[in-house]
């Protein structure tokens, strides 16, 4: 992706991005030499081989001289050519096709984005079948064939998210893997799932850890799952929910924990003084106090605990000995009935509220909050190799050939070093001209409309003003009279 937009994405210029020139660059991005027809989506689930003979290309806004000039010299003075930037984008018509050859098609076609996360989520969701088919039924004493086969489709993409930290054109390698997850929070998901994975993978070579093993594995196969809510953002209807969902849980449901986490100990605490003072093992105490008192919170009250306290006598024997001996009174059920008034009764309702108000804001705003996603999106498979894992591993071993070979040649040029990893495609000069002054033409008309905007503002309020002030000399006049 391009300076400007990403200038605008860390300088927080949602509006910017959101205006439809930016978001017709992003079509453009996202649908390559391709039309978005509906012969296009049927060419990528049944006919994969015959696809680039079905659809229909079309030749760029930078590979044309002619176009160019259309496309750049608009007058941003005149209102009417305001909209003229999203149309100077898509020159050609479904007529006027290209002449591609049989092998500049197929490069074009596997190359373009849609088509790269088309079958990266085809092949994401073999992974997920395998992976659970492994968990639900392969896993044994022995490790088996399936648990090798997806510790390798792991390993596959592992080196994808490396070759995504090293191409994200940091300096540091720490600052790098930073960058990506403040820039798009589904990295965060993939790091966690693989680092559970092949923890849980490594356990199984030492015996007797399947419990610890199962659990890694399970944390890692939830976030796979988790994984798959980011081809939801293709949608603009799912992608506004799945991003409503994402800030609920970052956001309302964090603090509500920090609140509830105060209340929910202290009142465990207490219960489990009064109900089961004699406990001595650390690990049974902290498993009482918020045992109960989270359950608690749904409406499991444990009653049936106070009871059976209340069953409970001191014997003579007991009172010699010295030993502690549980008295039933009304504390713990008062206690409870307080707890409930806050957690219940409080505290769900203010997480009902900040939900509410959560939703209500993005679904205000979910135009713009979901074009903004949307980059993140686009830049990702902007950037990925043709194959998706672990069918990439042949483009990762044929680089890494190429920058052996560029070694040995002695050609050390910066296309040679980054032949090994990096995916992103070098764009030719007149292209990177082109695209920038999509973006910086994009700007003035982006500004143009806000100054038109606020002016427009300006002078209804003048207006407002001037009518409030007839009122009054009129009311005046009719005073004097």
């Amino acid at each position: 992706m391009t300076s400007v937009i990403e200038l605008a994405m860390s300088g927080g210029g949602q509006l910017f991005i959101a205006a439809e020139p930016m978001q017709a660059l992003l079509d453009t991005y996202w649908m390559g030499h391709t039309w978005s027809t509906t012969g296009f989506y049927v060419s990528l689930l049944i006919f994969p081989i015959l696809a680039p003979f079905i659809v229909t290309f079309k030749e760029l806004p930078w590979e044309k001289d002619t176009q160019k000039h259309n496309l750049f010299e608009i007058d941003v003075n005149n209102k009417e050519n305001v909209l003229n930037m999203k149309a100077a984008l898509h020159i050609n018509h479904y007529g006027e096709q290209p002449n591609y050859t049989i092998l500049q098609r197929y490069k074009l076609f596997f190359s373009t984005s849609v088509v790269k996360c088309f079958y990266s989520f085809i092949f994401f969701v073999a992974f997920l079948i395998l992976f659970s088919h492994t968990y639900l039924r392969k896993i044994g004493p022995s490790i088996s064939i399936e648990e090798i086969v997806t510790a390798s489709w792991a390993g596959v993409m592992v080196i994808e998210e490396i070759r995504q930290i090293i191409s994200s054109g940091s300096c540091r390698l720490l600052r790098r893997s930073q960058f990506l997850w403040q820039e798009d929070i589904w990295n965060l998901f993939d790091y966690s799932a693989l680092v559970f994975f092949f923890c849980g993978f490594g356990l199984r070579w030492y015996p007797g850890n399947m419990i610890w093993c199962r659990l890694l594995y399970s944390g890692s196969l939830v976030m796979f799952y988790s994984r798959l809510f980011q081809y939801y953002l293709i949608s603009e209807g799912l992608g506004s929910k799945v991003l409503m969902i994402l800030q609920m849980i970052g956001r309302d449901l964090t603090f509500f924990v920090a609140i509830a986490f105060i209340y929910t100990t202290a009142f465990g605490v207490v219960l489990q003084g009064l109900l089961d003072p004699e406990q001595r093992d650390v690990g049974a105490i902290i498993g009482g106090v918020y045992y109960k008192s989270y359950w608690t919170i749904f409406g499991e009250l444990f009653l049936g605990d106070y009871s059976k306290v209340a069953d409970r006598q001191c014997t003579q024997q007991d009172l010699e000995i010295g030993r502690v001996c549980e008295q039933y009174h009304v504390l713990p059920i008062l206690a409870t009935g307080v707890y409930l008034i806050v957690s219940n009764a409080i505290l769900l309702n203010l997480l009902i509220a900040m939900f509410s108000h959560t939703f209500d804001d993005v679904y205000n705003n979910s135009h713009t909050i979901w074009r903004n996603s949307r980059v993140t999106l686009v830049k990702e498979y902007s950037t990925r190799p043709i194959l998706p894992p672990p069918l990439s591993l042949f483009i990762y071993l044929f680089r890494i050939i190429v920058f052996i070979s560029c070694c040995f040649a002695g050609q050390r040029d910066k296309p040679c070093r980054r032949g090994m990893i990096c995916t992103e495609i070098i764009k030719s000069k007149k292209m990177e001209e082109s695209t920038k002054a999509i973006e910086l033409r994009a700007n003035e008309i982006y500004h143009l409309k806000k100054q038109t905007n606020s002016n427009n503002s300006y002078n209804e309020q003048m207006k407002e003003l001037n009518n409030k002030y007839d009122v009054i000399i009129k009311k005046l006049a009719d005073i004097k009279k």
